[in-house]
């Protein structure tokens, strides 16, 4: 048995102290931050008032761009976390539509009513993260590089992995957007083998970076069809979720860097593809370049502006009936994004469009500005949630192929979130529910197969005498 030496206790305790240096430090940078961002509200309330929508909306663009990355920066610490990806998201969407409409009158609204919804949004984060996300973390671990996993392990999740990617791939045609689903699940697979073994540093295994970003442009070249362009960054934010418990390095700072050359790349890849509609007379004008971004927030605005008449919660109602089928429920409501086309643009019904809204836009159509409200606690408590059961579910090693699927799973709903942010639950919840379908029988598998530990027949009547000692032998002479 080794001992520890007093060099090795006075090693522990000051990277204890430098864990909880930096965990204050990050807490109180998220103190500043909230405090901050609430006090930019009514300066910019007062610059839409006084008639300078323009300089308000800039405003607005910069303290959102700026305190979503700030939050994804501090929040967690080193940890990817789900509040995080969201801020951010949020953020990103929020921020270029208000630099878009800064300088430019929408077709169908104001950009008093953008800068309305705008305000709104960035409040109601702003709320949600102060009373829900700054502190979800708190005592729990931090996120460190655990053992590799085991190399039976990772070989049978890279040839599980490679199998359901090339069946995902084959049966896209078919399947559409199930077989995506089904590639981006062998894809994660694969690359949790690839991430959760071998070196701790990045520089440390060459090879293993080159075979997963071959395995992402191998991905890009046979399955994506250049529709569902957050689902490809979904999957890249999914690998990385999941390569912060193993590889040490600023993951979270190559992930800001990387978001610009991101929205252009996006960008290219709209231009493309509406330059290949462009022959259709149906083909949305919004498509083009990063249209899908700086649209969702003209999109509320419109909802806003026109005061639309209330949902009830039918779109959330639809979620629960998804899979009733229509010809059983004629008036079976519809989800939101179909919603959303049939109230702003009802001449493309017939085309089966749906069209992005953010996530409180959803609530607004269903409840007014009451619903706007409930977003904050529910949207609140359920991405608190996931961090918290992501934070839990890595305080041990991943020794079997059940816990290794976990991770698949957690990883994968908090690495989508910007569905969430961008479409509303329809968008989160349907994109997730195929990659679940994928994963359940799998995860079914794992855990019917698990090793469960073997005990001896004199261990087990040991333990029995243990809880059930025998009576007391009495002596009926004395």
């Amino acid at each position: 048995m080794d001992v520890p030496t007093v060099a090795d206790a006075g090693s522990s305790w000051r990277r204890r102290r430098s864990v909880a240096g930096a965990g204050a430090a990050s807490a109180c940078t998220s103190d500043a931050l909230s405090w901050f961002g609430l006090a930019v509200v009514p300066i910019v309330v007062w610059l839409g008032t006084a008639g300078h929508l323009t300089l308000a909306l800039r405003v607005v663009a910069l303290t959102s761009l700026v305190g979503g990355i700030a939050i994804f920066l501090t929040h967690g610490g080193r940890r990817v976390t789900a509040a995080g990806i969201y801020c951010v998201a949020l953020a990103v969407m929020t921020g270029s539509g208000c630099l878009y409409w800064a300088t430019r009158v929408p077709a169908a609204t104001t950009r008093e009513a953008v800068l309305l919804v705008a305000v709104g949004i960035y409040t109601a984060t702003a709320i949600t993260y102060f009373l829900f996300w700054q502190r979800s973390l708190r005592g729990q671990p931090a996120a460190a590089s655990f053992p590799a996993i085991p190399a039976p392990l990772a070989r049978g999740a890279s040839v599980t992995g490679v199998a359901i990617f090339v069946l995902g791939a084959a049966s896209e045609i078919a399947f559409g957007t199930l077989g995506s689903a089904t590639a981006e699940i062998g894809l994660v697979i694969f690359a949790s083998a690839l991430v959760l073994s071998g070196s701790i540093r990045v520089l440390g295994s060459p090879l293993r970076t080159v075979i997963l970003a071959c395995a992402l442009v191998t991905f890009y070249l046979v399955v994506f069809s250049g529709y569902g362009r957050l689902r490809l960054a979904a999957l890249c934010l999914v690998i990385l979720v999941m390569a912060q418990y193993r590889i040490r390095t600023r993951v979270k700072s190559v992930a800001v860097v990387a978001i610009v050359p991101v929205l252009l790349f996006f960008g290219a890849i709209g231009e493309s593809r509406f330059e290949a509609k462009a022959v259709d007379p149906t083909a949305e004008a919004t498509a083009s370049g990063l249209g899908s971004l700086v649209n969702p927030l003209s999109t509320f605005a419109q909802f806003v502006d026109r005061d639309l008449g209330l949902g009830y919660g039918s779109t959330f109602l639809a979620q629960l009936v998804a899979l009733v089928p229509r010809a059983l429920w004629q008036d079976k409501p519809v989800q939101f994004g179909a919603v959303v086309v049939s109230e702003l643009r009802p001449d493309q019904v017939s085309t089966n469009l749906s069209m992005p809204c953010l996530a409180q836009c959803e609530w607004y159509y269903n409840f007014s500005w009451v619903g706007f409200l409930l977003a904050i606690p529910v949207l609140g408590y359920m991405v608190r949630r996931l961090d918290i059961t992501l934070a839990r579910r890595c305080t041990s090693p991943i020794l079997e192929w059940h816990q290794l699927l976990v991770l698949v799973l957690v990883a994968t709903l908090i690495g989508s979130i910007g569905d969430l942010a961008w479409g509303g639950t329809a968008t989160w919840l349907v994109r997730n529910a195929q990659r679940i379908l994928v994963l359940a029988p799998l995860l079914a598998w794992a855990y019917v197969t698990r090793r469960r530990p073997r005990v001896s027949k004199r261990v087990r009547r040991a333990a029995g005498r243990a809880r059930h000692p025998p009576a007391p032998s009495v002596d009926l002479k004395a």
